[in-house]
Parts: C-alpha cells; structure tokens; sequence
C-alpha cells in the first residue's frame, strides 16, 4: 500500500490508525473464539492458515464501552501476528502527522490529520513490546 496510507478503525466509538504496510488482512468478528479466564489483554483467538492469532482486548486500546464486534485486523510485530479489534474500517491517507501529547503512554506513536478529524496511531512494534511479547 503507498506511504502514508492507514487502516482507521474504531473501539468505543473512537477512531485509531494502523498504518496498512502492518495490516495483513481483516476478518469477521464472528471468527473469534472469546477467551473469558484469558490475560486481561486477551480478548480471544482467530483460529485458520495452520495458527493461533491473538485477539487484543478493546478496552486495552482505551474503549469503555460494550467493544467492537465488527472485525478484527491482524498485523505483524517482530514477526509475532496480533488481531485488533475495531469498527467502521476504513483505509485513508493521512493529511500530516504529529507526535503525540507529553502524557501518551502505551503503543501510541502519534497523530494523524485525517481532513478535519485528528487520529492517534497504533505502532504494532510498540504494541508487541507494551504486551510483554518479546
């Protein structure tokens, strides 16, 4: 996909960014398989192509409400494939970047100008090692 070019999705009805050179591909919420008494990050396992896909908790990534039941977008860290759950997906460029604010903390790597909306953007990398995967 061309530089610059993200996945936007949403959890809790907030919008996030994954940039789409990390996004592998996107399946139904309906592949999911929930894991109740799983870590507090894990929200469940996609199962197909031979493996065990993680699934990211949404209110991991700052959603308060019921969480999204629409897809999940699995991506590669450090050779590890991780799902992200999200709503509404779409792909968008971005209009101009931005750091994030001095109390960003976690996988968050900066903003996004998306026309008039501001987007904070996920770092798979980051993610991978905020989760204590390495």
């Amino acid at each position: 996909m061309p530089e610059g070019t993200y996945l936007v999705m949403e959890t809790g009805g907030r919008p996030f960014a994954i940039p789409a050179g990390a996004v592998e591909a996107l399946r139904s919420w309906e592949d999911l398989r929930e894991l109740p008494l799983g870590s507090a990050w894990l929200q469940g396992l996609l199962e197909g192509e031979g493996e065990v896909v993680p699934v990211l908790n949404s209110p991991w990534l700052g959603d308060r409400g019921g969480g999204p039941r629409e897809v999940v977008a699995l991506v590669h860290a450090h050779g590890v494939r991780l799902a992200i759950p999200g709503d509404h997906p779409r792909l968008c460029a971005a209009d101009a970047e931005g750091p994030l604010s001095e109390e960003a903390s976690g996988p968050w790597t900066g903003t996004l100008r998306l026309g008039a909306e501001s987007v904070a953007c996920l770092d798979p990398g980051k993610l991978y090692l905020e989760l204590g995967l390495h």
